[in-house]
């Protein structure tokens, strides 16, 4: 790599670049199965408490103080993207770089992308 290369690869990855924010909503839950392939009521466990876990948005409610919260919160899933290297990343308001590729991130400049899931 050249030097002319290796400063403008410097200046690209300290210019900071957009966060692409992620939300997927799903029209119900996958519950976590047990060896049966039927719904585990004992994926969740606090103390007296358990119950089921949705796999994708990690909701869970006990079945004994909520016999009712299969239908009490929607599925979404929300997460953030670098938009060099399109990996998830978290807390960037207080990070500011990618941890896996070091591009400088701008909080302030979100795209924010919906995908609503039918099944």
């Amino acid at each position: 790599m050249t030097n002319e290369e290796m400063i403008n690869n410097y200046i690209k990855k300290e210019t900071p670049q957009k966060i692409i924010h992620y939300k997927h909503i799903y029209p119900s839950h996958k519950w976590k199965l047990n060896s049966k392939g039927k719904p585990d009521n004992f994926a969740f466990e606090a103390g007296y408490h358990n119950g089921y876990m949705c796999q994708r948005c990690d909701y869970c409610f006990c079945e004994h103080c909520d016999p009712d919260g299969f239908d009490k919160k929607p599925c979404i899933v929300e997460y953030d993207e670098c938009s060099s290297c399109n990996k998830k990343i978290f807390n960037y308001k207080k990070i500011f770089y990618c941890e896996y590729c070091g591009q400088k991130l701008d909080g302030n400049n979100i795209e924010e992308i919906n995908k609503i899931h039918v099944r």
